[in-house]
């Protein structure tokens, strides 16, 4: 298996995981906005990661580690949680502007326009035909 496609995967499955617990700290939200929100995170922490090393000189200008590696690891744990509450606080906002549910499935989406079509259809035709 190719390593790009190893690395979506991992980061699939990661997403989903993280979708899970954010399932148990914020319950309604639909699973396709918990699991866009946990990808936010894993594709944030890098970035948020490398800015947080560069700031607090944890790593050197030569690559080399300055500190040991529990405080580089403690670095990057608290830079992982604060993207992740970074996350959660987006999620709870967007529920409070757009809650789950009240937007139509895409499919249901389709239904109603294919619905609209035929009515507009009928009364079109209702309304030739006197």
């Amino acid at each position: 298996m190719p390593a790009p496609l190893l690395e979506l995967l991992v980061l699939a499955l990661l997403a989903v995981a993280m979708a899970q617990v954010a399932k148990r700290i914020i319950a309604g939200v639909s699973f396709g906005r918990r699991f866009v929100a946990s990808l936010l995170v894993f594709l944030l922490t890098l970035p948020a990661g490398t800015w947080v090393v560069e700031q607090t000189r944890v790593v050197g200008p030569d690559d080399t580690m300055q500190v040991n590696w529990f405080v580089f690891l403690l670095v990057m744990v608290l830079c992982f949680v604060w993207v992740f509450a970074a996350a959660l606080t987006a999620l709870v906002a967007l529920e409070l502007v757009l809650p789950s549910g009240s937007l139509p499935s895409p499919i249901q989406s389709v239904r109603d326009i294919r619905m609209a079509l035929r009515r507009r259809a009928a009364t079109c035709s209702s309304v030739g035909s006197r």
